[in-house]
């Protein structure tokens, strides 16, 4: 993933973490994720009635958050440009 990222392809879904792989806030840092503020308004408005609050109330939003199975941590999976 990272030298797809670094390549500046286009890429539609990828899986990040804060610490361990495909790190998230120097690819953020870089622009390697689109910001989906725009794209979730129009196309997916409701999301925001079962996501956690703090997601969205700090904008531009990068990620959507998903529960992975057995455990209660959260993994971010950002759209890309």
């Amino acid at each position: 993933m990272n030298m797809l990222i670094s390549s500046g392809e286009e890429f539609d879904v990828c899986f990040t973490t804060q610490s361990w792989l495909n790190k998230y806030q120097p690819n953020v840092s870089r622009g390697a994720f689109l910001a989906l503020d725009d794209l979730i308004d129009e196309h997916a408005p409701d999301l925001k009635e079962v996501l956690p609050e703090f997601f969205y109330l700090s904008r531009p939003v990068w990620m959507v958050l998903s529960m992975q199975f057995r455990t209660t941590r959260f993994a971010m999976i950002p759209l890309a440009l």
